[in-house]
């Protein structure tokens, strides 16, 4: 089962095959901030249809876990939440972040916020 195959470094720009596949990437699988007991406080006093409408919780997709909602997934944050704008901080200018700008911020939050 010989495989004939020869392995070459090549620095930097000259590159041209590195893509995302072959960078280290670092992976989160709980959540662990400050603003987490600040969000959990915010959504005791409400009730979700406070925030969503009646064909939404109808839908089903709200879910309660440790005080968090969850819309499909999504960690729900109220409009008016405190955490807003510490949210916005951590995923900009955190080591995680990396001052994407503000389309890969925004987007990054859009994939775990509502």
């Amino acid at each position: 089962m010989g495989y004939d195959f020869s392995i070459e470094y090549k620095a930097g720009i000259e590159n041209q095959g590195a893509n995302s596949l072959s960078r280290a990437f670092l992976s989160i699988t709980s959540i662990t901030s400050s603003w987490i007991p600040i969000l959990q406080q915010e959504l005791q006093h409400l009730t979700p249809i406070d925030e969503f409408t009646v064909v939404e919780l109808k839908i089903g997709s709200l879910t309660i876990k440790k005080g968090l909602w969850f819309w499909k997934d999504k960690l729900f944050t109220p409009a008016n939440s405190a955490v807003k704008q510490q949210l916005l901080q951590e995923f900009h200018d955190s080591l995680l972040g990396g001052h994407g700008g503000y389309q890969k911020t925004l987007a990054r939050l859009s994939a775990q916020f509502v």
